[in-house]
């Protein structure tokens, strides 16, 4: 029993951690990829560079792990 919980607590720091480190990677290479071209990509998806789109999938890819590993913590 003892083994488990401290298997769920590890998962739950791992999951967390790198979903915060990827949602802070996808925010800063947005950053600088908006400051390289000079232009705001806009608010319609469809028009936005692969690159871009990229980006945001990052940013979301880390939300979901930290969502995960909030949900590993409480034991769900």
């Amino acid at each position: 029993m003892l083994k488990e919980a401290g298997e769920m607590i590890l998962m739950s720091f791992i999951l967390i951690l790198s979903g915060l480190s990827l949602i802070t990677a996808g925010i800063l290479l947005l950053t600088l990829c908006i400051a390289g071209t000079g232009k705001w990509p806009g608010c319609h998806p469809a028009r936005w560079p692969t690159r871009v789109k990229k980006l945001a999938l990052l940013t979301g890819g880390g939300a979901l792990l930290t969502l995960f590993g909030i949900l590993v913590a409480y034991g769900i």
